[in-house]
């Protein structure tokens, strides 16, 4: 009769211990993202970004005195990537430091992962602010392909993707736009900065992206195509995939009433206003080449609705 009782009490036992650890594990999750493709595309850049090459290349200190520097950006492919930085001593330790953090972001937002993107910091140079202004002013308007850390630690650090796309180098005036910067800082909830340090540091990055088929590309690391897909061949084939992607996006831009989606602001997220009948006319001749090369219905009725704007509608383009 004992040994019965003390079975089921130990039976017990286990059951409330693995009841426990349900309730634990459910508790430690609950209202978490799942990241599980996510973790399938770091998994497949990891094999990029930590190959021995890499390692060869960077040396011991490519980002000066923090070491290494990752950036992983994710998109949905339809907002801006959100971005997050990894720090280390090692190469290693800058990757674990990125995943962690973004991990730790998508498991509280809700973020598809359609494109993920990683960056390793392969060139470093510290500058006077009042220089780095002064270069800034000598480049024509999107051509200074160098990311800029506002610290030494890379804690307040910004791709040049960024810096670029957000409008937040002035080309014009020579230099950094504070009000944008800070305005980009708080949007994406970083520290903004109060004043510019005295000095920044300029930076490069070798670079891969994880497409939404799980197909990872090499990104180019300097001259005018930093930061685009390397092309090794661009034979007919490659040269009609690029037209048909390229075509693909022109059709999703045409509007019920035959009009376009001439573009987007992306600073501002606003949709370009100054449209005209040049632009239209030349947008429906890409749209005519593309149905030549490949014809289907629903581009034949995108044609249909665009040519009907352009002929019954002139006096609204």
């Amino acid at each position: 009769m004992k040994i019965k009782k003390l079975i089921l009490w130990l039976a017990s036992l286990v059951l409330m211990i693995a009841v426990a650890i349900f309730a634990l594990s459910f508790l430690l999750h609950w209202g978490k993202n799942d990241t599980t493709l996510f973790q399938e595309k770091i998994e497949l850049l990891q094999e990029y970004v930590l190959a021995d090459w890499v390692y060869e290349e960077l040396g011991d200190m490519p980002a000066e005195t923090v070491g290494n520097v990752i950036f992983l950006s994710v998109s949905d492919g339809t907002s801006r990537a959100s971005v997050y930085t990894g720090t280390g001593v090692t190469l290693d330790e800058a990757w674990l430091s990125a995943v962690d953090k973004s991990i730790s972001a998508l498991q509280k937002k809700e973020l598809y992962p359609k494109w993920v993107k990683a960056d390793v910091v392969y060139f470093s140079e510290t500058v006077p602010t009042e220089e780095l202004f002064q270069i800034i002013g000598s480049y024509r308007n999107e051509f200074f392909r160098y990311g800029v850390s506002f610290d030494e630690n890379f804690q307040t650090a910004l791709l040049e993707a960024e810096l670029n796309g957000a409008k937040i180098y002035d080309y014009e005036n020579g230099g950094i736009n504070h009000e944008t910067l800070n305005r980009y800082l708080e949007a994406s909830k970083r520290p903004t900065l109060k004043q510019f340090p005295l000095s920044c540091t300029l930076f490069q990055c070798a670079g891969w992206i994880c497409d939404d088929d799980n197909t990872v590309y090499d990104l180019s690391a300097s001259g005018l195509d930093y930061g685009r897909r390397k092309v090794d061949v661009l034979d007919a084939d490659y040269a009609k995939e690029l037209i048909l992607n390229a075509s693909n996006f022109l059709v999703n831009q045409v509007k019920e009433d035959g009009s376009f989606i001439y573009g987007i602001y992306p600073r501002f997220d606003e949709e370009i206003e100054n449209y005209n009948i040049v632009r239209h006319a030349s947008s429906l001749w890409s749209l005519i080449c593309r149905y030549r090369l490949s014809p289907n219905q629903t581009l034949a009725e995108k044609i249909n609705q665009s040519n009907y704007r352009l002929y019954a509608q002139p006096g609204n383009l």
